[in-house]
C-alpha cells in the first residue's frame, strides 16, 4: 500500500511539473501585438493594441527593452488556475517567470482588467530577471524593484512629489509606492547611476528616504 501511494505521488508531482513547464494547452485563445503574446482560456474580444502600445512606450523609457523582445502573458483570471500556475509567487497581482520562458501569469481575464501600471511592472520584472543572475534577482530588495517599476510606468507617474508627504488626501498604499519611486529616482540622480548599478549596489532605504523627505516635505 505504501509503495502505491509513493508512486501515485511521484506521478502526480511529475504531472504538475509538466503543467508548470508547459501550460499552453489550457490557454487556447491568443492575440499577438508588438511582441506581446496574450494567451487566455477564454476568447479575447479585441487585440488590445492601444494598451499594449502604451506598455511598450513606457518600457522603452527604461532603456532595458529591446524592440524585438517577446513576452508571453497568460491571462489566468482570479482563482484556482492562477494559484495552480504560480506556486512560487507570493504576489497576488502577477507572477513573472523570466528565467523559465519569459512567462508572465496574471490573475486577470483581460489586459484591461490588469491595467497599464501592472502590465508595465510585470514586463519590467521579466526584463530585469533576464539581466540578473537568479540569486541576484531572488535577493533584491523589494523597494528597489517596486520603486523602479513605479518610476517607469506606475500609478504615481505624473503626480507631484509633495503627495508623498502625507498632507494630501492620498491612500497609504499609493503613498508608499510614490515614496519608493522617489527614493529610487533620487539615488539614480544624485549618485549619477543607472538602474543596474542601483540594483546591485549596497544602497540603504532609510537614509535615502530621509534625504527624499527633506527635499520634498520641508
Amino acid at each position: 500500500m505504501g509503495k502505491k501511494i509513493f508512486w501515485l505521488l511521484v506521478v502526480l508531482a511529475g504531472a504538475y511539473c509538466a503543467l508548470l513547464y508547459s501550460p499552453g494547452f489550457l490557454f487556447k485563445h491568443s492575440v499577438e501585438h508588438r511582441g506581446f503574446h496574450l494567451r487566455s482560456a477564454e476568447p479575447l474580444e479585441k487585440p488590445y493594441g492601444e494598451l499594449l502600445d502604451k506598455v511598450a512606450e513606457r518600457l522603452e523609457a527604461s532603456r532595458l527593452y529591446p524592440p524585438d523582445r517577446k513576452f508571453k502573458i497568460y491571462l489566468a483570471g482570479p482563482g484556482a488556475l492562477y494559484a495552480l500556475l504560480t506556486p512560487f509567487c507570493g504576489d497576488g497581482k502577477g507572477c513573472t517567470y523570466g528565467m523559465l520562458d519569459d512567462r508572465i501569469v496574471l490573475p486577470f481575464r483581460t489586459p484591461e482588467e490588469a491595467g497599464l501600471p501592472l502590465l508595465v511592472r510585470q514586463t519590467l520584472y521579466d526584463l530585469l530577471q533576464e539581466k540578473l543572475r537568479p540569486l541576484e534577482y531572488a535577493f533584491l530588495k523589494d523597494w528597489k524593484l517596486e520603486g523602479y517599476a513605479e518610476s517607469v510606468g506606475g500609478e504615481s507617474v505624473g503626480y507631484t512629489p509633495s503627495a508623498v508627504c502625507g498632507k494630501d488626501d492620498v491612500p497609504e498604499d499609493f503613498r508608499l509606492l510614490l515614496e519608493k519611486r522617489l527614493v529610487v529616482e533620487l539615488l539614480m540622480t544624485d549618485e549619477k547611476i543607472g538602474i543596474m548599478a542601483l540594483l546591485k549596489g549596497p544602497y540603504a532605504y532609510e537614509p535615502a528616504r530621509d534625504r527624499m523627505t527633506q527635499r520634498y516635505c520641508q
